[in-house]
């Protein structure tokens, strides 16, 4: 079964997470204090990446350097990822530590949000993935054309030492 791990969190900052590096097995959850959670949990980076967010989109277990929640029926998966990483730069300031940052559990404890009926929620939620969805779509386009003007110096040479043939 996947095993959502530090290694994962920034590539799936944002976004269902289907996929990780390492995996585990009924053995492994046995002989830990993780435990298999369901789809649609919220996990937080707590640790190194703290306020990084994503949502199980399949079930797995997590490192202990994340802090998961599973929604009621009053509180929208999404809307809560969303708000946490509305939240990204503030969450980062609470961490703590010498050799990396971590947020620790009684802080966690002291987190509360106000969140609007769950109608809006996901009203709030949908609007959020389709303006990053469209911004993320104009973000690959510009990186395709800056890599093809990167490429022009290197045509022009070719084309210049061709004609010269």
């Amino acid at each position: 079964m996947p095993w959502l791990a530090l290694a994962d969190i920034r590539r799936l900052h944002g976004k269902h997470a289907y996929k990780t590096v390492e995996a585990t097995n009924q053995a492994g959850l046995a002989n830990s204090a993780a435990r298999l959670l369901p789809v649609g949990t919220v996990c937080l980076s707590r640790t190194a990446s703290v306020g990084f967010v994503t949502i199980l989109g399949k079930p797995m277990a997590t490192s202990q350097d994340f802090c998961n929640w599973i929604c009621g029926p009053e509180l929208d998966p999404e809307f809560l990822m969303y708000a946490f990483m509305a939240s990204h730069d503030y969450l980062r300031e609470l961490g703590s530590g010498a050799v990396h940052k971590t947020i620790y559990m009684p802080t966690i404890e002291t987190f509360r949000i106000y969140a609007p009926r769950i109608e809006e929620q996901r009203r709030i939620a949908r609007a959020l993935r389709e303006r990053l969805a469209a911004a993320e779509a104009l973000n690959d386009d510009l990186k395709a054309r800056l890599a093809e003007i990167e490429r022009l110096p290197s045509r022009f040479l070719a084309a210049a030492f061709e004609a010269t043939r």
